[in-house]
């Protein structure tokens, strides 16, 4: 036992506890996969479905453990038509641009994004219907994320999408895991 003392010296901290020095590495590109529920008014007609895509981000600002970061993301969701839509697909691709901020500590960050964009919807299927057009859309997410090293995180993320398309409000709910690329 006096032997493995003196090889771990008092106060040595584990390496999956101590910090990695993310405020060295601004950019930031996250891949994106999960699945997509339909909410409002489109949840009679529209099943959920996978969703998959990417995000990148710069962080600009920084105060402390606080930070702010612009952000592009891209996501792709695929839904199953039910009712009067049964046998169309429903493709929903939010292109948005925006702000994420968050509080960092240690390996641990929390962020809220907000973001605005284009809604670009397509539909295929065995017989017409659905909705082929753009939108203007409003995307809210909230997002945690756990430092591997200084170079990589992973962590889920809760997005909120919504879309107005003639008078009639669109919402999409998605729930995803991420994996970060920090530069």
């Amino acid at each position: 036992m006096g032997q493995l003392r003196q090889l771990v010296p008092a106060g040595t901290e584990p390496a999956w506890k101590r910090p990695y020095p993310w405020e060295d590495n601004p950019f930031r590109i996250s891949l994106e996969g999960g699945y997509s529920l339909v909410l409002g008014s489109d949840s009679d007609v529209l099943e959920g479905g996978g969703a998959f895509g990417f995000s990148v981000s710069y962080e600009f600002y920084r105060w402390d453990a606080f930070f702010l970061a612009g952000d592009f993301s891209f996501l792709r969701s695929m839904h199953s038509g039910k009712g009067t839509l049964t046998g169309v697909t429903q493709n929903v691709n939010p292109t948005m641009i925006g702000l994420r901020g968050g509080y960092r500590t240690g390996r641990h960050e929390i962020s809220l994004t907000l973001q605005t964009g284009a809604l670009i919807m397509d539909a295929s299927g065995v017989r017409p219907g659905g909705r082929s057009n753009t939108i203007w859309g409003l995307q809210y997410s909230a997002s945690y994320a756990f430092g591997i090293t200084s170079l990589l995180s992973v962590g889920p993320e809760l997005r909120f999408t919504n879309g107005i398309d003639a008078g009639q409000y669109s919402t999409w709910f998605d729930m995803l895991a991420k994996v970060s690329f920090h530069f």
